[in-house]
């Protein structure tokens, strides 16, 4: 089973876009992902805030929150699918 532990703080990240100038934000947080004795850093970003995740432990449904970019690898999704751990749950 994959768990998700979102860690406190969005950072907001204003880019501006190479090609077309055009300005972005997004809204990020670190957290970090477990499968087993796997322990892997990871960084989600978001284009509103209101997306951003509650901090907490969540169990990942790695078969719905997972893609394959156009590029072969796997990101996770802009539909995470996440369900919070019960204090004391494996």
């Amino acid at each position: 089973m994959l768990k998700l532990q979102v860690h406190d703080g969005v950072v907001k990240r204003d880019v501006t876009g190479r090609r077309n100038g055009q300005a972005y934000t997004f809204f990020e947080q670190n957290a970090t992902l477990f499968l087993a004795a796997e322990v892997r850093s990871v960084r989600l970003s978001h284009s509103k805030e209101e997306q951003c995740v509650k901090p907490g432990t969540y169990n990942f449904d790695a078969e719905k929150s997972l893609r394959v970019d156009n590029y072969g690898s796997i990101q996770l999704s802009n539909r995470l699918a996440l369900t919070p751990v019960v204090a004391g749950q494996k």
